[in-house]
C-alpha cells in the first residue's frame, strides 16, 4: 500500500472496520463500495493537506531565498544568479538593487556585469531603484555604459517590451554601448514602492536633458529614441 494513502486511511478508523465484520455477500459488496468511497476521500484530504504544507515550505524557502540574495549582494562583485534572485524579491530587490547601481564605479565599464544588472533590474519596478537610476542617469560624472543602462532601465519601466543589449560601439573611443530591441512576451513585476505618478513625465524630461549631452555620442542617441518611445 503506498505510503499516503496508509496514512490517509489512518485518519479514518473507520474506513478499516468496513474491510472487517462484513459476512454477506450483499453487505461484503455493499461495504467494499463504501470503503473505497472513503479511501478516496481520505487521499484527497491527503493530498491537499500536503499541497497546503508544499506551499507554505516554498514561501518560507523563497524568503530565504531573498534573504540571502540580499546579504550575497554586498559582495563588491555579485553574481548574476543572485541579481535575477533579487529581481525576484519585491522588499528585498528594491531595497538593495539600488545600492548595487550606486557603487558600480570603475565596474560600469564591464558589459557582461552591467548586461546582468540591468537584465535583473528591468524584471522589478521599484520607485527605490528609479530615484537611484535617475540620479546615475543625470550624473555626468558617472560612466557613459552605466548612464546608457540606467535610461535603458527607466524606459522599460514604461515598456516592458523594450530591453537593452550591449555591444561594441561604433563610436570610436567609447567602447561599449547600449543597443535597445524589444522582446515579446515579457513583463515586470512590481516592487514594494510604486514608481511616482509623474514617472512618465520626469522620464521624459530627463532624456530631453541628456539628449543634448555632448560628451557621449551613443548616449545622447540612445535617450533621442528612448524619449520618442516612452513621451506622454
Amino acid at each position: 500500500m503506498r505510503p499516503d494513502l496508509f496514512r490517509a486511511l489512518t485518519y479514518f478508523p473507520m474506513t478499516m472496520s468496513l474491510f472487517k465484520g462484513l459476512r454477506t455477500q450483499s453487505g461484503e459488496l455493499i461495504g467494499r463500495a463504501t470503503a473505497i468511497a472513503i479511501m478516496l476521500t481520505a487521499m484527497n484530504a491527503s493530498s491537499v493537506f500536503a499541497q497546503t504544507k508544499t506551499k507554505e515550505q516554498l514561501i518560507a524557502i523563497r524568503r530565504e531565498d531573498c534573504r540571502q540574495a540580499q546579504a550575497q549582494a554586498g559582495n563588491p562583485a555579485p553574481s548574476a544568479g543572485v541579481l535575477v534572485n533579487l529581481a525576484q524579491c519585491a522588499e528585498e530587490g528594491g531595497a538593495t538593487l539600488p545600492t548595487v547601481w550606486r557603487r558600480l564605479g570603475d565596474r560600469g565599464r564591464d558589459p557582461n556585469f552591467v548586461q546582468s544588472l540591468m537584465n535583473a533590474t528591468s524584471n522589478l519596478r521599484d520607485g527605490r531603484i528609479a530615484n537611484a537610476l535617475f540620479a546615475i542617469a543625470a550624473d555626468s560624472t558617472k560612466v557613459g555604459l552605466t548612464r546608457e543602462a540606467a535610461i535603458m532601465v527607466l524606459a522599460s519601466y514604461v515598456k516592458p517590451s523594450l530591453r537593452g543589449q550591449i555591444d561594441r560601439s561604433l563610436v570610436p573611443g567609447e567602447g561599449w554601448n547600449v543597443v535597445p530591441s524589444r522582446v515579446v512576451d515579457v513583463t515586470s513585476d512590481d516592487g514594494a514602492i510604486a514608481l511616482q505618478p509623474d514617472y512618465r513625465t520626469r522620464l521624459s524630461g530627463l532624456l530631453d536633458s541628456i539628449s543634448k549631452d555632448t560628451a557621449h555620442v551613443s548616449l545622447r542617441r540612445l535617450a533621442r529614441f528612448l524619449k520618442q518611445e516612452v513621451s506622454p
